[in-house]
């Protein structure tokens, strides 16, 4: 049998909850992007936006609302 072990330090169970990915314009908007499952993934989203765009994005739990322990994608403009 194969032995699996938890993504990355995450917690238990938050491959398997839902987050919504938000994008804030820059007039002060959001607008939601998607729905991904999973924390890794979502994390994996926001980097991938982040990346390409000037704008912020961030993440919700979608089963209570809460953000998760995620760093919002950081937009190009405020890595340099």
């Amino acid at each position: 049998m194969f032995s699996y072990t938890s993504h990355q330090g995450y917690p238990e169970g938050s491959t398997n909850y839902d987050y919504d990915i938000f994008e804030k314009l820059p007039d002060g908007s959001i607008v939601w992007i998607a729905c991904i499952c999973g924390m890794g993934n979502a994390e994996k989203w926001l980097r991938e936006l982040g990346s390409k765009s000037n704008n912020d994005f961030f993440a919700l739990n979608h089963k209570d609302g809460t953000a998760p322990a995620i760093p919002p994608g950081k937009s190009r403009a405020t890595t340099g």
